[in-house]
């Protein structure tokens, strides 16, 4: 295979050798090193090989010792298909053009793949991205990922980290927000324990501070728990302040209202589809199709892109769009009250199961009544759960300690 794309690519030809000394011809060939293959004995006076061009060349300067007459009857490979090209200058242009192109739009940039986790503002970051300097269509030797890193860092403060990295003419982004997780206080810092929500308090675990609460009292969403300062012991004591570190466990009480339709729109396909092509170069698109896109109901529309690229690191500004449609019908479906109620309670147990910080639904009970064409659930969840929050409580200080006045 290798030797069938290098003889195709230096080039060779194929000759037809007559006369009555074949053998002599042969012998010349082999003693000056004259390579011939797939060779075909037509008859005794008449032969076929193939040979390269520069074999050819040198076989010329023993033609009047061979006794025989040489045709050649093929060209082949790429020597002879450029020669018969050479006057084709539009062709030549546009090939040089084409090499200029892939050049140029290789070493540019042409996706920007943002990967964010949190509550990152892709609107925000894509902006400040422009500002410094990444964006599509900008030669990949003016990205500056440390530069842009930094410039994004300071412009955006919520960021908690970013990075950036380029792989060919495809840019990396990666950013993490997550200002909404609790804060984690120092665990030398000053610190009190608040309720987070109301309920009887049914174990306590206090490991630091001082406990203003008992097993058996109530308490409301943001009653303090546990303070930093620990009262002394003695009346000689002056106290301490610390970091409060505690696990109390109440009984709570959740509740909430939810209220669904009994009936359902469900869509049923009915084998109908459509496929609808398009090319996106630049900003500026092609469409592959008479008319417009299906639109209004009863369609339902998918579209998919597919940006050119060699490999990895490869991208061109060329997307193939893909509309797919497919009609369907609407019905309405009536669904029974008790499976609408079981829909309802199992979301309800789940959003409660996410909105604890540390605990179980014990019992869950509920009312329902129709109104028109709804079901209206009062759910009342009797849950244990860790209600203990951590604030800060820096700034607190011991009290001073009252002397008595000497007697006259």
């Amino acid at each position: 295979m290798v030797i069938k794309l290098l003889s195709l690519l230096f080039g060779y030809v194929r000759i037809t050798v007559r006369g009555s000394a074949i053998e002599r011809f042969l012998n010349i060939c082999i003693k000056n090193e004259i390579k011939l293959y797939k060779i075909e004995r037509k008859d005794e006076v008449c032969m076929c090989a193939s040979l390269s061009i520069s074999d050819f060349r040198k076989l010329m300067h023993y033609m009047g010792r061979t006794g025989c007459h040489v045709h050649i009857t093929r060209k082949i490979g790429m020597p002879f298909f450029t020669y018969k090209l050479r006057k084709r200058y539009a062709l030549w242009f546009g090939t040089v053009i084409a090499i200029l192109l892939f050049f140029v739009l290789t070493n540019c940039i042409w996706v920007i793949d943002i990967q964010i986790s949190g509550k990152v503002d892709l609107s925000e970051l894509r902006k400040n991205l422009n500002a410094a300097g990444a964006y599509t269509g900008v030669p990949i030797y003016f990205i500056d990922e440390n530069k842009i890193t930094q410039t994004v860092k300071h412009n955006m403060k919520t960021l908690d980290y970013i990075s950036v990295s380029r792989l060919g003419n495809r840019l990396i982004i990666q950013a993490i927000d997550d200002n909404d997780a609790p804060e984690i206080q120092d665990d030398k810092a000053v610190t009190g324990i608040v309720a987070s929500y109301d309920g009887v308090i049914t174990n306590m675990d206090v490991k630091g501070g001082y406990p203003l609460v008992k097993v058996g009292d109530a308490v409301l969403k943001g009653d303090k728990l546990v303070t930093a300062l620990t009262p002394p012991t003695t009346e000689q004591g002056t106290g301490h302040i610390g970091h409060s570190i505690a696990s109390i466990t109440a009984d709570t009480l959740r509740t909430e209202q939810s209220m669904t339709s009994l009936t359902r729109l469900k869509k049923e396909y009915t084998g109908k589809t459509k496929t609808q092509f398009a090319i996106l170069i630049g900003n500026f698109r092609i469409n592959l199709y008479l008319g417009t896109g299906i639109s209004g109901i009863g369609w339902e529309k998918t579209v998919s892109e597919t940006q050119l690229h060699i490999g990895e690191g490869t991208y061109f500004p060329i997307k193939i769009i893909k509309q797919d449609y497919k009609k369907y019908n609407i019905t309405e479906i009536a669904y029974p009250v008790e499976v609408i109620e079981q829909e309802i309670l199992e979301n309800a147990k789940a959003r409660l199961e996410n909105i604890m910080l540390s605990g179980e639904i014990k019992t869950l009970s509920y009312t329902s009544e129709k109104k028109d064409d709804a079901l209206i659930l009062n759910i009342t969840a009797h849950c244990t759960e860790d209600i203990a929050s951590e604030i800060s409580e820096e700034g607190l200080t011991l009290p001073q300690k009252q002397t008595e006045n000497p007697s006259e």
